[in-house]
């Protein structure tokens, strides 16, 4: 698991593009598999 920040979010398609902290490297996958911490 590592932590993000989501960078943009297209809610009609379910995707999300997620910003890794850790290493600066981007992942772009489905919402579903992002767990939103507060």
């Amino acid at each position: 698991m590592c932590e993000g920040v989501v960078t943009q979010h297209d809610a009609t398609n379910g995707m999300v593009t997620v910003l890794n902290t850790d290493d600066g490297s981007f992942w772009r996958g489905s919402e579903n598999l992002v767990e939103i911490v507060a």
